[in-house]
């Protein structure tokens, strides 16, 4: 049973920006948070962002999983505008175009897959 996440601690807030964890009947990836939770505590951090839930009238939103877990830990909603690129370089436009294509075709084109 494992769990892990990054977080980013920044003056007196910390910010969820990834985790993960293996399928299992304990609730890791609670008990991972709370861990957080309390780290925050101790470093005398005032607000703990889980960043990323789904929209409020989208109930089918793939995200809604996601947004029952990290409701679960009380807190607050506030909604931000969207995420925005500011492309420093030419060679965004590469990285753009290959998340913009479909997962599938992108596994098949990666390097060193020999499909």
């Amino acid at each position: 049973v494992s769990s892990a996440a990054i977080i980013i601690f920044f003056g007196k807030r910390a910010f969820y920006f990834q985790s993960g964890s293996v399928k299992s009947d304990a609730p890791v990836s609670y008990l991972l948070q709370w861990e957080v939770i309390k780290e925050a505590k101790r470093r005398g951090c005032v607000l703990y962002n889980l960043w990323g839930v789904a929209p409020e009238n989208k109930p089918d939103h793939q995200w809604v999983g996601l947004t029952t877990f990290k409701s679960g830990f009380g807190g607050f909603r506030r909604d931000y505008m969207h995420a925005q690129d500011l492309p420093l370089s030419k060679k965004y436009w590469i990285a753009y175009m290959l998340e913009k294509l479909p997962r599938t075709f992108r596994l098949r084109i990666r390097p060193g897959n020999r499909n």
